[in-house]
C-alpha cells in the first residue's frame, strides 16, 4: 500500500472520533484496517484468522506516517493526560492544532493526494505547472520548510492568475481594449499590477459577468486572498534579516485558503473561455 494512501486512511480514522479516546499505535493499525476494508479492500492482502489485515510492511510503514504527523504537529507521543503513565510511544494524542485539522470538512494539506485530487475535481484539472508548484508547497510545508512553501504557493497562485488574465483577454471584443489589457497584465508586469488590472476590469464589466461576479464582495475577497499570498511570497522570497518565516499554523491557513481562491478563478476562467469576444 502506498504511503500516501496510508496517510489518507489514518486521517479518516482519526476523524471518526477516536482522537478523543485512549489512543495508541495498535488502535491506529486496526482503525486503518477498518477504513481500508470499506474503501479499498483490495489493498489488504493479508488474511489472519479469516479476516483481512494490514500487511506487516504496511503496518511498519504506518509507523512512519504517524511520526510524520508528529513532526507536522498533528499528533504527539503520549496520552492526553500528562499524569497518565506510561508516557510516550506507543501512546498517542492529538494536538490542539491537530484537532482543528481533524475537524475540517475540506481536504487538508496533511493528505496531499486527497487535497490535490479534490482541487483537480473542483477546477476540472489544475494547470500542470500550477499543480507542480502547489505540490512543492505542500511537500515543503510538511517537512517544516515554510519559507520555501510560501514561495511555491505564491508561484502556484500567480500561475492560476495568469490563466485568468489570458481568459479575460480572449473575452474582450474590442481589439484596442484587449491590447491595453494584455499590456497591463503581460509577462513583464508585477503581480500587484496584474491584480489591480484584473480587479479594475471585473468591477467595470461586472454587468456582463456571471451573477456571482457581479457582487463586489466576491471581487474584493479574491483580491484580498491574492494579495495575501503575494505578500507572504514576497516576504519569504526577498532576503531580509531576520527572514520572514510564517508559523506552521499561518502557512496551513494559507494552504487552506488557496483552493477557494483557485476554484473561483477557474470557474470564471471557464465561463470566459466559453464566451470568447463577448464583452464590450
Amino acid at each position: 500500500m502506498q504511503t500516501e494512501l496510508l496517510r489518507t486512511l489514518l486521517l479518516e480514522y482519526l476523524r471518526t472520533g477516536q482522537k478523543d479516546q485512549y489512543l495508541q499505535f495498535n488502535h491506529c493499525v486496526s482503525g486503518v484496517t477498518e477504513v481500508a476494508i470499506k474503501r479499498c479492500p483490495n489493498e489488504l492482502g493479508q488474511v489472519v484468522v479469516g479476516q483481512l489485515r494490514l500487511r506487516d510492511d504496511d503496518a511498519s510503514r504506518l509507523k512512519h506516517v504517524i511520526w510524520d504527523l508528529i513532526l507536522e504537529r498533528v499528533l504527539v507521543p503520549g496520552p492526553n493526560s500528562p499524569n497518565q503513565m506510561p508516557d510516550g510511544w506507543p501512546f498517542l494524542s492529538v494536538t490542539d492544532h491537530g484537532r482543528k485539522v481533524l475537524a475540517e470538512q475540506r481536504p487538508v494539506p496533511y493528505d496531499p493526494d486527497g487535497y490535490l485530487a479534490a482541487l483537480d475535481k473542483a477546477t476540472g484539472g489544475l494547470h500542470p505547472s500550477a499543480k507542480k508548484y502547489l505540490e512543492e508547497s505542500i511537500s515543503t510545508f510538511c517537512t517544516g520548510n515554510r519559507l520555501a512553501s510560501a514561495v511555491m504557493l505564491g508561484a502556484a497562485s500567480e500561475m492560476v492568475f495568469l490563466e485568468l488574465c489570458e481568459a479575460i483577454a480572449g473575452a474582450i471584443k474590442d481589439v484596442n481594449d484587449r491590447t491595453k489589457f494584455e499590456e497591463r497584465t503581460g509577462s513583464r508586469k508585477k503581480m500587484v499590477d496584474r491584480i489591480a488590472a484584473v480587479t479594475n476590469w471585473l468591477n467595470q464589466k461586472k454587468a456582463h459577468l456571471p451573477a456571482e461576479w457581479q457582487r463586489q464582495e466576491q471581487v474584493g475577497l479574491i483580491e484580498k486572498i491574492a494579495d495575501l499570498i503575494r505578500n507572504r511570497r514576497n516576504e519569504a522570497g526577498h532576503p531580509q534579516d531576520p527572514p520572514a518565516i510564517q508559523s506552521h499554523e499561518q502557512m496551513y491557513a494559507m494552504l487552506m485558503l488557496f483552493p477557494h481562491f483557485c476554484e473561483n478563478l477557474y470557474q470564471l476562467k471557464q465561463w470566459l473561455l466559453a464566451n470568447p469576444l463577448s464583452i464590450t
